[in-house]
């Protein structure tokens, strides 16, 4: 007979499981969460909305080993910038090799000094 007991012993038991597991994965295992596949004979945009929900889902299990293992503060800041930047970057990576017509180029002279400028500016902030 299912009890509530019985029910929330089960519910226990799956989350402390799961709790365990992650527990004892490196952070290199955590890439066994990363679900994301890009599919060439989809749109651009089918890709992104893939691409968009299996970050989240990346992001919640990495946020969740970084807690255990490194503690709650400035979690939000290390899963960006460990995790999630990299699978972005990618993900603009295999875009721009797919299509790489998607980029738009300058219309104007000023237009392509600026980006110049710009370019120049986030070259010099480079750390060492």
């Amino acid at each position: 007979m299912i009890t509530e007991d019985s029910l929330k012993q089960v519910f226990d038991n799956v989350i402390t499981q799961a709790r365990d597991e992650l527990q004892s994965c490196s952070q290199y295992d955590l890439e066994r969460f990363w679900f994301f596949k890009y599919d060439p004979n989809a749109r651009i945009e089918w890709n992104f909305y893939q691409f968009n929900s299996m970050l989240d889902l990346y992001a919640r299990k990495c946020r969740q080993w970084e807690e255990l293992h490194n503690g709650s503060q400035c979690v939000v800041e290390r899963v960006r910038d460990t995790y999630i930047m990299p699978k972005i970057s990618e993900f603009v990576s295999t875009v721009k090799a797919v299509s790489p017509g998607h980029t738009r180029l300058p219309t104007c002279r000023e237009e392509a000094e600026w980006m110049v400028l710009i370019g120049e500016q986030y070259l010099k902030n480079l750390p060492e």
